[in-house]
C-alpha cells in the first residue's frame, strides 16, 4: 500500500506492507509496519493499492500529453 496521508510514522508516497488482521476489514483499518518498524492500525483511507496508483499516474500522464 501506498501512503496519501501521512501522520506520525507515516511518509507520503511511500510504499508500506501491510500485515493480514482479519479483524481489521469491519472497521476499515489495516496493520501497517510503519517508518519505524512498529505495527500500528491505520484507517484504509490514508493508503492506495499500487495498482491504484499506477493507474491514477497513467491517467495523469495521457491528460497531460493530450494537452
Amino acid at each position: 500500500m501506498i501512503c496519501l496521508r501521512p501522520s506520525a510514522g507515516l511518509t507520503k508516497g511511500k510504499k508500506y506492507k501491510v500485515i493480514e488482521a482479519t479483524e481489521t476489514h469491519q472497521y476499515n483499518l489495516l496493520l501497517v509496519t510503519d517508518d519505524l518498524g512498529d505495527n500500528y492500525f491505520y484507517s484504509k483511507n490514508r493508503f492506495i493499492t499500487e495498482q491504484e496508483w499506477k493507474e491514477s499516474f497513467k491517467r495523469m500522464l495521457n491528460r497531460n500529453m493530450v494537452r
